[in-house]
């Protein structure tokens, strides 16, 4: 490296010129782009899906299903690079939550059906 103050050389590791004392700032070192993670959009779409099960009616547990086939397929994919997906993994998360709230759902109607056809046909009697 060259001092940006006397033009002299630098020794090799330092930043301060042994001519002048002048401080030079190294510069940054170049980054190369983030490799992309295979099922990184599976693993997007698998995140959505799976927020959406939450936050959303969840049309016969189908959107938490599809949720968590696609974040497995993500995560299959990203584990054959040797890679981690993050996203693949909340989507897993969100979408077995939202199987479960829809479970409980569905298990809440029964009981509430039941209970309006027991309390209706005791009127009868």
């Amino acid at each position: 490296m060259i001092c940006q103050n006397c033009g002299n050389e630098l020794p090799e590791g330092s930043n301060i010129c042994l001519n002048c004392g002048f401080e030079t700032v190294a510069p940054a070192p170049v980054q190369e782009k983030a490799a992309d993670v295979p099922g990184k959009t599976l693993g997007l779409v698998s995140m959505i899906l799976g927020i959406v099960s939450i936050a959303c009616c969840n049309l016969l547990g189908l959107v938490s299903i599809a949720g968590l086939i696609t974040g497995i397929l993500s995560s299959k994919q990203a584990k054959a690079a040797g890679l981690k997906n993050n996203q693949s993994l909340a989507g897993i998360i969100c979408s077995i939550i939202g199987l479960v709230l829809f479970i409980v759902g569905v298990i809440f109607c029964i009981i509430y059906f039941i209970g309006m056809g027991v309390a209706s046909s005791s009127y009868y009697y």
